[in-house]
């Protein structure tokens, strides 16, 4: 949201204008220049049009941000709790470590998306942004991927040796998708997820025909 606007001929003098009127820092402020304009019929040279909002948070404080965040709600649940964070590609990565990892992650995983969700949510609305934030226990989640793409990989050689189908326990759409990646280039075989809610059961099946099945 822009908070002032001002038209002139020298954008250094604007600037210190809106500053002033706004009681801020030029620190604090993000400028911006509109248009350049010719005065009337080139009398007056150039007019400039600069507007000015407040400044966003930078990469570096909104992973500081949430590192923070996420330190403080998990230590909420274990005191030992302590968190890093870091940017990776678009994402902002945080890992915590500690005593009482279980209660941090619960069942199923629910307390670690619940701290994800809630930590989301505080680093987008510092950043004024949709931000994506993720989170981890211990590494819970890279073991929790590479256990379930062994387990589809064994199953699927299972069903290229008997040409009979099997299921998977029921599971919530990121992991359903983890064992849909890890099988759309074995030969032979085919993923179809089956069930109503969020929770579904991922079948292997032996592959009829050219298309694989990867829906969620």
């Amino acid at each position: 949201m822009w908070l002032l606007e001002k038209e002139g001929r020298d954008p250094e003098r604007l600037m210190d204008e809106i500053c002033e009127e706004l009681g801020k820092g030029r620190e604090e402020l993000e400028f911006e220049v509109l248009e350049e304009k010719e005065g009337f019929l080139g009398l007056f040279g150039k007019r400039v049009k600069v507007r000015a909002r407040l400044r966003g948070p930078s990469e570096e404080e909104l992973i500081d941000f949430a590192k923070e965040v996420a330190e403080g709600m998990a230590r909420a649940i274990s005191p030992e709790a302590r968190a890093e964070a870091w940017r990776e590609g678009e994402e902002i990565r945080v890992e915590i470590e500690g005593d009482g990892s279980g209660r941090l992650i619960g069942r199923r995983g629910e307390t670690l998306e619940a701290l994800e969700y809630l930590v989301s949510m505080a680093v987008s609305k510092r950043a004024k942004s949709k931000r994506v934030v993720r989170l981890d226990v211990e590494g819970y989640r890279r073991r929790r991927r590479e256990s379930l793409e062994r387990r589809a990989k064994e199953l699927a050689e299972r069903v290229r040796r008997t040409g009979k189908k099997v299921a998977l326990p029921p599971m919530k759409a990121s992991e359903r998708r983890i064992v849909h990646l890890a099988l759309k280039d074995v030969e032979g075989v085919e993923t179809r997820s089956e069930g109503t809610g969020e929770l579904k059961r991922v079948f292997i099946l032996p592959r009829r025909g050219v298309s694989r099945g990867t829906s969620e």
